[in-house]
Order: C-alpha cells, then sequence, then structure tokens
C-alpha cells in the first residue's frame, strides 16, 4: 500500500512604521504633566498554501484545506497625557489622571476610535484606590478574514427525520416497519413546518432508521464580518502596612466588568442546523 503526507507552508509577514513625541508639555503645583502622541502603520500579510493532499483531501480521513491568503494595513494616530492632580495635601497624598485616545483606519472596516481614562487616589502613602474605563476594537485577523475552505467530517443530528422515539410497531402488519405516531412527537411544532417547508417529509423521513449522520463540514474566513468591540470598567485598592518594619505585607482587589459586542466565533454546523430548523 501506499502511505502519503500532508504538508503545509504558511508564512506571516508583518510591516510596522512607528513614530512618537514624548515629553513634559507643563509643570503644575503636584507635579509635571507628561503626554505622548504618534502615528502607526501596521501590514500584516498570511500566505498559507497547502500541497494538493492538504488541498484536495487526499489523506486519509478526506478532509481538506486550501489555506490562507490575504493582506490589509491598519493607520493609526494616538496620545496619552497623565496629569497630577494634587500632592502632599491632607487625604491626597497623590491625584493622577490619565487619559490616552486612539483613531484608526482599518483597510476593510474604515474608521474607528478608542478611548481610555484613568484615575489614582493615595489618601495615605499606604492606600491607593484606582479605576479606570476605555473601550477596545478589533478587526477580524488575517485567518477570520482570509482562510480558505477548510473541511472536515462532523457527525450531525437531523431533526426532520422522524425520532425513534415517535415511532410504534404497525398493529395491522407486525411484521412490518415501524409507523409514525403524532401522540409520541416531541418535536416542536415550528420544527417540523420548517421542515416542510424545506420539500420534506417529517413523518417519514428514514423513519426506524438513524437521525444523525457522518457530514463533511466546510469552514472559511470572510471580509463580511464586523469587528469586535468591547466595553471595560475596572475599579480596586493596593494597601502597604506601614505599622511596623518587621515585616512587609501589601495586598489588594480589583473588579472587572468587561463586555465584548459582535464577537467573532465560528458556528458549529450543528449550530447552523438548530438554528435553521
Amino acid at each position: 500500500y501506499l502511505f502519503d503526507d500532508r504538508r503545509f507552508d504558511t508564512e506571516y509577514k508583518q510591516t510596522v512604521w512607528s513614530g512618537f513625541v514624548s515629553g513634559t508639555v507643563a509643570e503644575v503645583p503636584a507635579g509635571k504633566i507628561v503626554a505622548v502622541a504618534g502615528l502607526e502603520y501596521q501590514s500584516d500579510q498570511i500566505e498559507s498554501n497547502p500541497d494538493e493532499v492538504a488541498r484536495d483531501g487526499l489523506f486519509f480521513g478526506f478532509f481538506s484545506d486550501g489555506g490562507a491568503q490575504g493582506e490589509k494595513f491598519v493607520r493609526s494616530a494616538y496620545a496619552e497625557i497623565d496629569i497630577p492632580l494634587i500632592a502632599d495635601k491632607p487625604l491626597f497624598r497623590q491625584l493622577d489622571v490619565n487619559l490616552s485616545g486612539r483613531i484608526l483606519e482599518d483597510e476593510f472596516y474604515g474608521g474607528a476610535s478608542t478611548y481610555s481614562s484613568k484615575v489614582g487616589w493615595r489618601p495615605f502613602d499606604s492606600l491607593l484606590l484606582k479605576a479606570s474605563y476605555g473601550t477596545s476594537f478589533r478587526s477580524p485577523n488575517l485567518r477570520e478574514n482570509f482562510l480558505q475552505p477548510q473541511t472536515g467530517f462532523l457527525t450531525l443530528f437531523d431533526p426532520c427525520v422522524v425520532p425513534l422515539g415517535a415511532t410504534r410497531p404497525d398493529l395491522n402488519n407486525t411484521d412490518g416497519p415501524d409507523v409514525y405516531d403524532p401522540t409520541l412527537e416531541t418535536r416542536d411544532i415550528e420544527t417540523i413546518q420548517r421542515c416542510q417547508n424545506e420539500g420534506l417529509d417529517p413523518f417519514s423521513l428514514n423513519i426506524g432508521g438513524a437521525s444523525t449522520f457522518s457530514t463533511e463540514v466546510a469552514a472559511t474566513g470572510s471580509l463580511d464580518l464586523d469587528p469586535e468591540e468591547s466595553t471595560s470598567f475596572t475599579a480596586g485598592f493596593s494597601f502597604e502596612q506601614p505599622f511596623t518594619d518587621s515585616f512587609d505585607l501589601s495586598f489588594g482587589a480589583s473588579y472587572y466588568d468587561i463586555q465584548v459586542t459582535n464577537s467573532v466565533v465560528t458556528p458549529s454546523a450543528q449550530f447552523i442546523i438548530n438554528d435553521c430548523f
């Protein structure tokens, strides 16, 4: 017999051009206001080339993979400023605010902006209270955009097949096949109607047989995806014991609330079937 192998050649290329300026922009009674501003250009490229065995599904299992080919760029400008508001005052040993923001242009998804604000308050030297709020933006990555058809075999459940639990022996012909009994039906009326809309008979389809089948399933990237966006809020504290020099002790806690919208996910084949029917 012959036994072949399955080969891939994948290359990522990333080019980044960036420049920034930073320094002190002013002095206030609480300290120095420092800032940074910059520009950035990023280009990402993927070339993932399978040999014919991988591309055409000639290996055992017959799963195929078309690789991925594509390129895109992102341009952005950003700025950040750190402002000391109060220092060395009763209950305000330190109060700082940090503000930052970025505007960007994605080749496929257009313009977007993100920002973040942070505050730190130290009422005593040993206690720091902190909080932040911000947004984020993530355009789909190279694989999510440019993946070529990739297949595999999964065992899937067909909701239009007559369930085994909804059949009984034919009382008029006990030697014949089982028949459908509507009183034993467990499927939703909407599921039955959708099967009929597809031209299938959900009362006789594969009656008495299996309701799961090994099926070849394909997945691929898409340029129609929406970018992921999120908002986040955090709050916390840290404390260092100031009572004795015999030992060190510090502890703290943080609270996070992060909400992501338009998450990029790959729906499973069974999820798609269940969603349709």
